[in-house]
């Protein structure tokens, strides 16, 4: 199965080309992402060229705007026409066809069906290039939906729910935070979890985990997690796949790159990092989590400006970053930046970690409290909320601090264009130069 994945900004330069007064060929560059039963080609830019001009030297599939659906003929003369290049072909309905579309690849020198177009961004579409089918009200394995009836609701329609829990998500840090997200994604109706974490459980866990007892005690924490999130759906109704490496790992970032959606619940700027590269290289929309109890200000993702503290009680910088980085609309590096860049590209690049001071933990970090875990992952869930019902269209910064007599403040940090093609994420990963507009 072949499908087709476009950063929303692109698939909206897109859909603008028939508009343009002079006549064009219209490309799209690619790359290939290879999973287990599917082949998916990323588009990573919009090649624009006068009727004549050869195609680009690299994977790429035609585009083709049609006033009627291509036959069967059509895909075969348009494969004997093909550049050597050519990967596959879109052809995109306009007038009496518009918002309709097809596609073909060619893979074994044989015409296959495109089986659908997904949507990176805003909506988190995935568009069946084939009849839709009109069952919106009845989940796929014939459950009763008075379950998530309040949550359909609230979401605003079952297509919004269907589409949210359809979603494969891949959850990398399954600590404090990390846990009481997967539960509720559980709770949800969520069909497809990943679950991504190296650590083994420890007795300071128990007290903010979710989902985890003594008995858990020095198992990975992914496979004690696992279990109970299968336990609290439906019978059948979740696979989950547990991933007891660090994100670095080979394994891990093959289970990570086959989900739709990351969100990172880690507790460094290393794994933070190999995070945004893997969202960024992939059109993964990233949602990213930092939170922080510390004894002294300092900087970065998590950790809030220092107020003034009451009298008798220690410093404390209280609070929490979530970042929302949909493809196309920044990177990481972009969107709040990571407070220990150099360290953490170090890292990656010679696996060989930066030696931190020498300073046991408590020197520095206060602890940890469910009631701040909760408030990051309630807002973190509201944000994959309004992204896939589209309430939500833009790569979000928001920003979490409590004040020195416990009042909660909530901050959207302005956030400026993506510095792409300079960026040294986005930037090489060639997201700088090719229609990726912001917003």
């Amino acid at each position: 199965m072949s499908i087709l994945t476009l950063p929303t900004p692109l698939l909206r330069r897109l859909v603008l080309v028939p508009s343009e007064a002079q006549p064009t060929r219209a490309w799209l560059r690619t790359a290939l992402s290879l999973h287990a039963d599917t082949s998916e080609w990323l588009a990573r830019g919009l090649v624009l060229m006068p009727p004549a001009t050869a195609a680009p030297r690299e994977p790429i599939f035609g585009v083709t705007f049609v006033t009627e659906p291509p036959t069967q003929a059509v895909a075969h003369t348009t494969e004997a026409a093909r550049p050597p290049t050519a990967v596959g072909h879109l052809y995109l309905g306009v007038e009496q066809m518009r918002g309709r579309l097809w596609g073909v690849t060619w893979p074994n020198e044989q015409v296959e069906p495109l089986a659908s177009l997904k949507v990176a961004g805003p909506g988190l579409h995935t568009i069946p290039l084939a009849p839709l089918s009109s069952k919106e009200t009845s989940d796929p394995d014939g459950l009763s939906l008075d379950r998530w009836s309040r949550t359909i609701g609230a979401l605003g329609s079952a297509a919004v729910w269907q589409r949210l829990v359809n979603l494969h998500i891949a959850l990398v840090g399954c600590g404090r935070t990390g846990s009481l997200i997967a539960v509720a994604l559980a709770r949800l109706g969520l069909r497809h979890l990943t679950l991504i974490d190296p650590d083994r459980l420890e007795l300071h866990n128990l007290g903010e985990m979710d989902a985890v007892v003594e008995g858990d005690l020095g198992r990975p924490k992914v496979d004690a997690l696992a279990p109970y999130l299968i336990a609290a759906a439906p019978a059948g109704h979740l696979t989950v796949q547990a991933v007891a490496r660090p994100i670095t790992d080979p394994d891990a970032v093959r289970a990570a790159k086959r989900a739709d959606v990351l969100i990172a619940c880690v507790d460094n700027d290393t794994a933070r990092l190999a995070m945004g590269i893997i969202a960024t290289l992939y059109h993964k929309p990233l949602l990213d989590i930092g939170t922080g109890v510390l004894r002294q200000p300092g900087s970065g993702v998590g950790t809030p400006s220092i107020v003034s503290q009451p009298s008798g009680l220690p410093p404390r910088t209280m609070g929490a970053d979530l970042r929302l980085i949909l493809p196309g609309q920044g990177c990481i590096l972009c969107v709040g930046g990571l407070g220990q860049y150099g360290p953490a590209v170090n890292e990656l690049m010679h696996r060989r970690p930066t030696p931190p001071p020498a300073q046991e933990w408590h020197q520095q970090r206060a602890g940890s409290l469910r009631s701040l875990n909760t408030l990051a992952s309630g807002l973190a869930l509201q944000m994959l909320n309004d992204l896939v019902a589209e309430r939500l269209t833009a790569s979000t910064w928001a920003r979490l601090e409590v004040d020195a007599i416990g009042h909660l403040t909530t901050a959207y940090p302005v956030l400026e264009p993506p510095t792409a093609p300079t960026c040294p994420l986005c930037g090489r990963a060639g997201l700088g130069d090719n229609g990726l507009g912001w917003g």
